[in-house]
């Protein structure tokens, strides 16, 4: 009988521990929910680093990457498409 009595507080306490840390690091999650967002997006042709060297100097100013995409088209250069963002001001 006690060994039946440990493990059914052991299991209240346990689910007790695991409910306030769920709790407590829910609480404490920074709120993305509202947030206002200023999008900027940066089309470069396809030349070697020029992509990445935009990136860079975007992340530099303060904008945040999001995405990255490339197209070609017939008869003409490949370009790519940079989106970046960053909290409105």
């Amino acid at each position: 009988m006690k060994i039946n009595k440990y493990l059914k507080t052991s299991t209240a306490l346990l689910a007790l521990l695991a409910a306030s840390t769920i709790f407590i690091t829910g609480c404490q999650s920074p709120r993305t929910t509202g947030s206002r967002w200023e999008y900027k997006v940066i089309e470069k042709g396809l030349y070697p680093g020029v992509l990445q060297k935009q990136i860079d100097a975007a992340v530099q100013d303060g904008w945040e990457f999001v995405s990255v995409s490339t197209t070609v088209q017939e008869m003409s250069v490949p370009s790519g498409f940079i989106v970046v963002r960053r909290p409105k001001q």
